[in-house]
C-alpha cells in the first residue's frame, strides 16, 4: 500500500533553477567557474538540484551571465539575482508543480 504523502510527492513536477549569473565582484570573479575539489562550484550545484529533481517530468534551469549561456546550456541571467530569479521562473514549464531556487 502506498501512503498519501508517497501519492502526492509521485504526482508533484519538480524544478529547481540554479542561479549563478553573478559577475563575483566581491568574491573577485566568476566564482561559480571556481574549481572545488572535483569540479566546478556551478557543476555541484547542479549535480545536486538534478538529484532532487529526479522524476521523469522534473527539470533544472541554469542561470548564468548572457556570455556564458550557450556555453553552460543555460539561460542569461539579469543585471540582479532578481531579475535572474525571473528569468529561471519564466523557463520552467507551466506545468511545474514545485519550483526550487538554489540559492
Amino acid at each position: 500500500m502506498v501512503s498519501t504523502q508517497q501519492a502526492t510527492t509521485a504526482d508533484e513536477i519538480v524544478w529547481t533553477i540554479v542561479v549563478a549569473g553573478g559577475s563575483g565582484q566581491r568574491f573577485g570573479g566568476p566564482k561559480q567557474y571556481e574549481q572545488l575539489g572535483a569540479q566546478r562550484v556551478l557543476d555541484w550545484s547542479v549535480g545536486a538540484a538534478r538529484q532532487a529533481c529526479g522524476g521523469p517530468r522534473d527539470g533544472v534551469v541554469i542561470v548564468v551571465p548572457a556570455a556564458d549561456a550557450a556555453r553552460e546550456g543555460g539561460i542569461a541571467g539579469g543585471a540582479s539575482r532578481s531579475e535572474s530569479v525571473r528569468a529561471g521562473l519564466a523557463a520552467v514549464p507551466a506545468e511545474a508543480t514545485i519550483v526550487c531556487v538554489h540559492d
